[in-house]
């Protein structure tokens, strides 16, 4: 079997020509010994056990210095499979090369996340606009220069794009998005896994977004200036998200007609490589999120940071889905079900243990502060075992388990009562969440 020298790994040389790899093994060696291994060909093992010993090779082994298949140093993605090797994040290539991106404007914002969208080795991505370049553009928008002035945004950037990544496949779309049936089409056609919206005109297009991507389920990523503000979300998954209406009423009656709007490059490049970020956690499965039910209100110069939320979908409400619910039944049916085999203590111990396995999976992040009480209740059904044979003998309860059964005891009442008070909450907050989106949906005129 061939081996081959680990490209991912640093290699750091010191003053006496020593060479060591500094996150995986301190060790020095010579460093004629460590280019002897940089053979592109890669070198059989039997031979460089005879040269350096079985032991140092199985070390090298086991530390990844040596791997059992070639990485391609000087490869299009080779940054950033060392960059996915590193954070163990398998799959991902494959992932990037089946998606399909929709991206709705390709002005200051969209053209920087369709260059990052090329980089990545997205497999499909669509550009959506009606504009053409101006000079005006240029102080901001990525890849455009002063010949293509007068020419279609989507059909210079779609160009300029296949020459830097060949291997995504580029779809101009010229067109105006002017009403709701419009986009629900475009979505439709494109079946996009994500859509970057970067529109700021027509002002209702957000209204519209939000309404085609719940009615197809479709996810999408938000960004738009608003004055010298970057507005970054909100990242909507589906039914259960909030969505950019949630946090702002859009009239729909109103429209921008006129106004210089203020935009700095840095600004818009660094919006951009958030909702990139977004996109690719969301393509990928890895990494939290930044701007689910939230938007992220910033100013560079002033150093202005907000972040702002909205009352339908706050920490009380997002804990939804019924995981209240679910875990008072596991709390009831586990106590009936060791209520019944209290003379056999294994039975209650299994029950215990299997509840306190699969209740972290059930509960969601707002929920484990009254669901950590919950979990004594293991300890609980336990006692109730001891208890109750102290009971049926008749005798004094002077053990010092005795303590433990009144101990476990009043925690599951005081654990029980929180979740009950949870559901309660919860139930409120969803009221309220009802009652807000109907008045919202009268004064929007439906």
């Amino acid at each position: 079997m061939k081996l081959y020298l680990n490209r991912y790994q640093p290699i750091i040389r010191n003053a006496s020509d020593e060479v060591y790899f500094p996150y995986i093994d301190k060790t020095f060696y010579p460093r004629e010994q460590i280019d002897d291994l940089r053979r592109e060909e890669g070198i059989d093992e039997e031979e460089l056990v005879r040269s350096y010993g079985k032991e140092q090779i199985d070390k090298w082994k086991k530390a990844q210095i040596l791997l059992p298949f070639p990485i391609q140093a000087c490869g299009r993605y080779s940054r950033e499979s060392s960059f996915e090797y590193f954070l163990h994040m398998d799959g991902c290539r494959n992932k990037l090369e089946r998606a399909r991106v929709l991206i709705l404007g390709c002005g200051g914002i969209g053209s920087h996340v369709a260059w990052n969208m090329a980089a990545l080795g997205i497999g499909h991505v669509f550009l959506v606009d009606s504009d053409v370049v101006e000079e005006s553009n240029l102080n901001r928008q990525l890849l455009y220069d002063t010949g293509d002035i007068g020419k279609s945004k989507e059909e210079v950037l779609g160009n300029k794009l296949k020459k830097i990544n060949p291997n995504t496949k580029i779809y101009p779309i010229h067109q105006r998005v002017d009403c709701k049936e419009a986009l629900e089409d475009l979505l439709v056609n494109t079946r996009p896994d994500v859509v970057v919206k970067s529109f700021d005109s027509p002002i209702y297009i957000s209204r519209w977004l939000d309404e085609a991507c719940e009615k197809l389920n479709c996810p999408y990523v938000c960004g738009i200036m608003n004055g010298t503000r970057q507005l970054l979300g909100p990242t909507y998954l589906g039914r259960g998200t909030a969505r950019f209406s949630d946090f702002f009423y859009i009239d729909p009656d109103m429209e921008k007609v006129g106004g210089i709007a203020p935009s700095l490059s840095f600004e818009l490049m660094e919006m951009a490589a958030g909702l990139s970020e977004e996109v690719f956690k969301l393509l990928t499965g890895y990494g939290n999120l930044n701007y689910k039910n939230r938007i992220m209100e910033s100013e560079n110069i002033s150093n202005i940071k907000n972040v702002i939320t909205t009352d339908l979908y706050d920490a009380k409400s997002a804990r939804g889905r019924g995981d209240v619910f679910r875990n008072l039944l596991i709390l009831v049916f586990i106590y009936w079900i060791g209520s019944i085999f209290l003379h056999t203590g294994g039975a209650a111990l299994a029950l215990s243990l299997l509840y306190a396995l699969i209740a972290s999976a059930l509960i969601s992040e707002e929920e484990r502060s009254a669901l950590l009480c919950a979990n004594v209740f293991s300890l609980f059904c336990i006692g109730m075992n001891y208890f109750n044979q102290t009971v049926a003998r008749h005798e004094p309860m002077n053990h010092p388990g005795d303590l433990l059964v009144q101990f476990t005891t009043v925690i599951t009442v005081v654990s029980v009562l929180l979740l009950l008070f949870t559901a309660v909450e919860m139930l409120v907050w969803n009221g309220k969440k009802r009652i807000i989106r109907y008045m919202r949906g009268r004064g929007n005129g439906e």
